[in-house]
């Protein structure tokens, strides 16, 4: 008969409480290894190259937050290249996942470049204001896609 009302009998309020003391200790402690996790994640991550194509032009963000334009009706030429060599980093960021920033090279002299490293495949985009800028997608695939979309886009594709 004990055993039966040890079951039904309610708790006191400061078994309650130390109770939802634990639970609050535990949902914590999870809480933070959750916001650990994420963070370490994201600052081995780092932020990748976002290339938007819009209704006039071309936005590329590099991994450092500057942004280059490449104007549709300012486009004279626009090549698709595999395995380009991109020359000297004269200021950005030149080894990692990521290359970008103002680079040169004997094939484009000064110019703006913004490629994941790994991917072989690079579209050269040369404009008449923006100058030259170097860019690629997280894959071949996709390079070779945005390619196909700068070429219908731009008046003057070369």
């Amino acid at each position: 008969m004990e055993e039966y009302e040890k079951k039904d009998r309610q708790p006191t309020l400061d078994e309650e409480l130390k109770r939802q003391k634990r639970y609050w200790k535990r949902d914590l402690i999870c809480s933070l290894v959750v916001v650990a996790i994420v963070l370490v994640v994201s600052l081995f991550r780092g932020n990748a190259p976002v290339i938007s194509p819009g209704e006039t032009q071309l936005t590329v963000q590099a991994p450092d937050g500057q942004v280059s334009y490449a104007d549709y009706a300012e486009v004279t030429a626009v090549s698709l290249l595999d395995g380009a060599d991109y020359g000297t980093c004269l200021e950005g960021e030149s080894t990692g996942r990521y290359l970008y920033g103002s680079w040169e090279s004997e094939a484009w002299g000064r110019y703006t470049l913004c490629v994941y490293a790994k991917v072989s495949a690079c579209l050269v985009i040369e404009s008449g204001s923006a100058g030259t800028l170097v860019v690629n997608c997280s894959s071949k695939e996709e390079t070779n896609q945005l390619y196909e979309l700068l070429r219908t886009c731009c008046e003057n594709p070369g």
